[in-house]
């Protein structure tokens, strides 16, 4: 039997033990030093509050908790504990203390104080407020200077900070309820989160524009707060009781038809090549669309690369999308064209080649004249050398970087950027709530390029490459912020997470995404590695990880026609049909910890079902034919899903690809 640990989550590394704090009408969860969800009567008021520190390549130090004091009492509460934070860059320090009144109101306070200078990019306080019933909603910002304004949070992804030197935000609560949010101890500004694809608006201590990263001198002491308070018709409210059993989740013919799924391509790192090639019968299988490849010329990287990318990708049947990272901004011609030499040398006709900036003119807010510039020469002699091939041009980076660094979108067949669930949090609710954003993203892309077509990826659970310095360390199997290497990848948490962003790119008109790797970090398939990989290594033949399932499935019904089923709960279940032939294939994940039951959509008859689950891992990942057979028909519409569980059913559907 295989430990259930490992078949969901890749790793036995724990997550923080949660525990519920009310206050009158509030309830809030406290965790890992913070807290989460923050719901005023049952309506989510605050996403998250959390004292954070960030090292120099602002990866998220986990805190190390001692000394905690929880008192609950009837409708009001006390926590009181000290905190340790590690990084890279060194250690400190600090203290919080959090109050719950009777009337709901929060007061969450940090004192920090660093022994030795601490490097850091920022320590402080992060309020999150959720997407939901805040996006384009109206605002009420408090300013540092005792001024204030009315404003809006923004539809579309704002590309920079929406408020500086703010003090206090106050949205409106479903029915004339206000929340205020009080911030003290430093200046604050807001930044679009989906920008990395948080589902959130994050407002953070101390503005960007100032610098980063900065010292925390020795033995300086940072004091900050941050208060929830509530007006309106607030008194006599009651904290909404949760129930003792989750309702079911209805899909429900409730969304757009006119998409197709799109062509799935993986990436093919240039470091884990053998590992590929090890693999390859069994990517084979996957019947990728393409490989998505990196060369970059100014380390010195050309025809020996390309030779090894071109022999691994005849091993697995697959052509060539290659990522020309650029470095002479004055000169992006002669160096694409140095490239395409190489590819000659090498005989290699790439099915398309993405020419996108280095880093260092890829800032995260550029500034200067000569970067733009540099940035907008790259498109066009992208196009003017591969005149016979697709050409793309994007970023190296988030879609924060395309945002505020879009080239011109006028010589480009598409357009292109990377994700990853784990750039701000790395628990596990939070790397599924990134499947919330995106629609956003995709839309927000879309308006940028003026309707280009969106190749969207690679988009990962752990970080492709980190555009901001060197991924972090993982070498105890964690859940760790921007990890390259994150264990979750090789459990069944990863199909769940994998199926809710195929149906959520896919309804959204993304035409192709890069989504894993034949092996290794962000890899589909296993192959022996200089990390440990619990279970894995130890068995005796060729494996897969459950997402191979997901996307070898995905894979093949390229083109297919979409249908507009979704789950009246997204939040707690993904949904993707598509059809054709008079057939349905209908999936449903479950994103959450605990069992879930899926109701079927109406008229929903036939067809045999299929499961991955904790309880069918072990045949799964040691079978890449799982998916190949049915087991019998569900025997009513009631289903019932276990924690991270995909479900795939067939259906026979008569008059064309709709239910009946």
């Amino acid at each position: 039997m295989v430990d259930a640990a490992i078949a969901l989550f890749g790793t036995t590394s724990t997550s923080p033990e949660r525990r519920e704090l009310r206050a009158g009408p509030v309830t809030a969860i406290f965790e890992d030093g913070g807290l989460r969800w923050i719901k005023f009567a049952g309506t989510e008021v605050l996403r998250a509050v959390s004292f954070l520190i960030r090292d120099s390549a602002w990866g998220t130090a986990n805190p190390q908790i001692s000394n905690l004091r929880i008192d609950q009492q009837e409708e009001q509460f006390s926590v009181h504990f000290d905190v340790r934070c590690r990084t890279k860059d060194g250690a400190i320090d600090w203290r919080g203390e959090i109050e719950g009144a009777l009337d709901g109101r929060i007061r969450f306070s940090a004192v920090a104080r660093p022994e030795q200078d601490f490097l850091t990019c920022r320590t402080g306080f992060v309020v999150l407020h959720p997407l939901e019933g805040v996006a384009s909603r109206p605002v009420t910002v408090g300013y540092v200077d005792g001024t204030s304004e009315q404003s809006s949070f923004p539809e579309f992804i704002a590309p920079y900070q929406n408020f500086k030197n703010i003090r206090s935000l106050t949205i409106e609560l479903p029915p004339g309820i206000s929340a205020t949010c009080m911030m003290e101890g430093d200046a604050w500004e807001m930044e679009d989160h989906r920008n990395w694809t948080d589902a959130s608006f994050k407002t953070y201590v101390r503005l960007l524009e100032w610098g980063f990263p900065y010292v925390v001198k020795a033995g300086d002491e940072l004091r900050q707060s941050v208060t929830l308070t509530f007006s309106g018709a607030a008194r006599g409210s009651r904290a909404a009781a949760l129930p003792r059993q989750p309702y079911p989740v209805t899909l429900r013919q409730d969304g757009p038809d006119q998409w197709k799924m799109p062509r799935i391509g993986l990436s093919l790192p240039r470091g884990r090549l053998n590992e590929a090639q090890s693999v390859a019968e069994l990517i084979r299988q996957v019947r990728p669309a393409f490989l998505h490849c990196r060369l970059d010329p100014s380390a010195g990287e050309g025809s020996e690369l390309l030779t090894r990318y071109r022999d691994t990708a005849a091993l697995i049947g697959s052509p060539m999308a290659l990522e020309i990272t650029v470095s002479n901004g004055k000169e992006p011609r002669a160096e694409l064209e140095g490239v395409a030499r190489a590819l000659e040398r090498a005989n290699i006709e790439p099915e398309a080649v993405v020419a996108v900036p280095a880093k260092p003119l890829l800032q995260m807010n550029p500034v200067g004249e000569a970067d733009r510039a540099a940035i907008a020469r790259i498109p066009e002699a992208a196009r003017g050398v591969f005149s016979n091939v697709l050409v793309g041009g994007g970023v190296f980076g988030f879609f924060a970087e395309l945002n505020r660094n879009m080239p011109p979108a006028a010589p480009l067949d598409f357009v292109t950027h990377l994700t990853s669930a784990l750039v701000h949090h790395s628990d596990d609710d939070s790397v599924m709530e990134t499947l919330s954003t995106i629609e956003a993203v995709i839309k927000s892309a879309s308006m940028l390029s003026g309707g280009k077509p969106h190749w969207l990826g690679p988009a990962n659970i752990g970080l492709d490459d980190n555009p901001y310095g060197p991924a972090t360390p993982n070498p105890d199997n964690g859940r760790y912020t921007m990890a390259r290497m994150d264990p979750r990848q090789r459990g069944v948490f990863a199909a769940a997470w994998s199926l809710g962003y195929i149906a959520a790119a896919a309804r959204a008109g993304v035409e192709r995404l890069i989504m894993g790797a034949p092996a290794g970090e962000l890899g589909i398939a296993y192959a022996s590695t200089e990390y440990d990989q619990p279970y894995f290594d130890h068995m005796p033949d060729a494996a897969v990880y459950p997402l191979y399932h997901v996307l070898r499935e995905a894979s093949r019904a390229a083109g297919a026609p979409g249908l507009g089923i979704v789950p009246d709960d997204p939040q707690r279940i993904a949904a993707l049909a598509y059809g054709g032939e008079g057939g349905l294939v209908l999936w449903a994940a479950n994103l959450t910890a605990s069992p879930q039951t899926v109701v079927l959509p109406e008229g929903f008859s036939g067809g045999g079902i299929r499961m991955l689950d904790q309880e069918s891992f072990a045949e799964a990942v040691g079978d890449p034919g799982y998916f190949q057979r049915d087991d019998d028909p569900p025997a009513g519409s009631s289903i019932a899903l276990k924690p991270y569980a995909v479900m795939r059913v067939r259906a026979i559907i008569s008059g064309g690809s709709r239910p009946v």
